[in-house]
Formats: C-alpha cells, sequence, structure tokens
C-alpha cells in the first residue's frame, strides 16, 4: 500500500509542475506592448484579423503582448470609439481599427501588414503603454474583452478571480478526490489478482456494479457536460451561480484539448458511462466482463482528468466553474459508485473458483 501511494502522489506532483511550467508568467522586466481593438460582432475583417494573425501573436508572445477589445456594437464600446477619433484625428472611420502608441492602423490590411513589425520594434524598446484614449479606463467588462492564442476571451474580472471562499471550498474538493482516487486505487490492487482469475475463468463472471446511481449520476454529468458544450460553440456566456469564474474558465486555453472543447469529451465519457453500465448486463459473459473492466477504467480515467483540470483552474486560470466542479464531483462518485462493488464491499475480497 506504502508503494502505492508513493507512487501516486509522484505522478500527482509532476502533474501539477508540468502545467505550471507551460504558462510561467513573464518576468515583470520584459517589455510589455499594449495595444486597443476595436471591432464588431458582425464585421467579417475583424474576425480575419483575429483568427489570422492577432490570435497567433497572442500565442507566440503570451503575457507581453496586450490587446484590449472593444466592442463598438455595444453604446458604451461605440462611445470610447468617437473618443479615439477624436482624439487621433481620425478621418478613414470603420472597424477593424487597431490603435497601439499613437499609430491607428485602419482596415484588415494595415493591420496585417504593419502591426507585426510595431510589436516588435515595441518589445525590442521599453514596451509600449496603454494609447492615450479618454475613457478607456472606465469601460465596463461587458465591452472589453482581451485576445489569446483560442481568440477572443473576456477580461478577468474580481468576481470572477478565485477568492478565498472559492479557493477554500475547491481545495476541500480537490482533496477528497484526490482521497478517493488514491482509496480506489488501493482496493483495485489488493483485488486486482482476483480480479484476474476471475476473467480468465470459464465459469464466472466479473462482479459488477448493478446500483440505478450510476447511469442517473451520469445523466447528470451528461447535462452539465451538454451544456458546457452548447456554451463553448455558441456565443452565449454561462450562468454561473455561486463562483463566477465559468465564462473565464471557458474561454481560457485549456478549455480545448487539440481543438476539441473539454465539455465535448464530456459528453463523450458520460456517454461511454451508460453503455458500459448497460453493457455489464449482456448475456454474453465475455461482453460482458469486458464492459465492467472498461467501465472501471473509464471511471478512473475520468477522476484523474477531473483532478487535473481542477487543478488548472484553482494554480493556472486561477478562477474557478461551478459546473466544471459538479462534473468533478460526478465523475468522483461514479468511480466510487464503480470499484467498490467490483473489488468487493465493504472490502476487497479473494475469489472464490
Amino acid at each position: 500500500m506504502r508503494e502505492l501511494l508513493l507512487q501516486f502522489v509522484i505522478l500527482l506532483i509532476l502533474a501539477c509542475l508540468s502545467v505550471p511550467l507551460t504558462t510561467a508568467a513573464q518576468s515583470p522586466d520584459e517589455a510589455v506592448v499594449q495595444a486597443v481593438l476595436f471591432y464588431s460582432p458582425e464585421c467579417p475583417a475583424c474576425h480575419h484579423v483575429i483568427e489570422e494573425l492577432l490570435a497567433p501573436m497572442a500565442g507566440e508572445y503570451g503575457n507581453r503582448l496586450q490587446i484590449m477589445v472593444i466592442d463598438t456594437s455595444q453604446s458604451d464600446g461605440l462611445l470610447l470609439y468617437k473618443a479615439a477619433v477624436q482624439r487621433y484625428q481620425i478621418q478613414r472611420q470603420g472597424v477593424p481599427t487597431l490603435v497601439i502608441s499613437d499609430v491607428v492602423l485602419i482596415g484588415s490590411r494595415e493591420i496585417l501588414e504593419q502591426f507585426p513589425s510595431l510589436v516588435e520594434e515595441g518589445l525590442a524598446s521599453d514596451g509600449i503603454g496603454w494609447p492615450d484614449i479618454p475613457g478607456l479606463d472606465q469601460m465596463p467588462s461587458e465591452v472589453q474583452m482581451t485576445i489569446g492564442s483560442q481568440g477572443l476571451q473576456p477580461i478577468r474580472t474580481e468576481e470572477a478571480s478565485t477568492g478565498l471562499i472559492g479557493r477554500t471550498v475547491t481545495g476541500g474538493m480537490l482533496g477528497a478526490m484526490i482521497a478517493a482516487l488514491g482509496y480506489g486505487a488501493w482496493r483495485v490492487k489488493a483485488a486486482w489478482q482476483d480480479l484476474l482469475k476471475l476473467w480468465q475463468s470459464s465459469r464466472k463472471s466479473l462482479p459488477h456494479a448493478k446500483t440505478w446511481a450510476i447511469p442517473i449520476l451520469a445523466l447528470v454529468g451528461l447535462g452539465i457536460a451538454t451544456y458546457l458544450a452548447y456554451v463553448e460553440i455558441t456565443p452565449v456566456e454561462a450562468i454561473c451561480w455561486p463562483m463566477s469564474g465559468c465564462n473565464f474558465v471557458q474561454s481560457s486555453p485549456y478549455a480545448r484539448i487539440l481543438g476539441i472543447p473539454v465539455a465535448v469529451l464530456g459528453v463523450i465519457y458520460y456517454l461511454g458511462i451508460g453503455v458500459l453500465w448497460a453493457g455489464q448486463k449482456s448475456p454474453s459473459r465475455r461482453w460482458a466482463n469486458r464492459s465492467v473492466l472498461g467501465l472501471l477504467g473509464l471511471t478512473f480515467i475520468g477522476t484523474l482528468f477531473s483532478i487535473y483540470l481542477t487543478i488548472l483552474e484553482v494554480f493556472v486560470v486561477q478562477a474557478i466553474c461551478t459546473w466544471c466542479l459538479g462534473s468533478a464531483v460526478a465523475a468522483t462518485v461514479l468511480m466510487l459508485l464503480v470499484v467498490v462493488p467490483v473489488t468487493g464491499s465493504p472490502a476487497p475480497k479473494r475469489a472464490r473458483l
């Protein structure tokens, strides 16, 4: 048991360390370039500039390039744009308009051709601060966004940040999930030889989880994952209470894996849980046993992945998504509901053939 717990702790520490290393904050001594982009959600040229130039540059430069995006379709955003027009005496008006230092770039062609060199020049010197646009520092968060490697992202507000209560609650849940995963791993290790004997036997079936709580909980998780997938692939903000970091988490680079939204993977995961739970009752002993082991392995993977995502929320993104925590709890409880009956309750037993 000690060896298993030691291996588990080492793997968890390595997982925790590998993430911050890839997203480490830039040194405060490094030059920073700041710019403002005026755009409209219905402007194709704006989206072309963001997707083809600004998002890749944000991924390349990280925190050294900060672009505030102002939505001119909102009244406050339009007022700020008019203030910029008056401040810089802009004659040719329209979006996309990008202001960097005292330089105003209008249209996708000017931005694509000139912005990269202006950024390089700024980084090579002492950096470039925010443009001197009257009212810029008073813009409400509703009309502001920023640009990351995945495109447009909402501005982080104090409410979206992880507060003391949020960190305490999430930290306690994270500790409980880790303890549950360790307990499940210990049970599986203790009963593994007996499970293999039953698997190899042609006369007996593997013990399986019969409780209807599994498909019910999988249905709850499926609902959460479906809702988050809907939020991820449509321009809709998630309803988030009591913590308000859902939209910030959903817009972070970690909300996608190889371009696939994590929520979509969650939908597939919970559907797989339901299919394997039903497969345990197959009249074919061979398929029933495979379903048992498949369900056992899938719930362990789901719990481990949920722990990984929760660690990202707390230590990297620094925002808490209530829906994500609900899904993480569901995945952990599902794992326990499966591992206990499969390995023997109340404690791992030896198989009798």
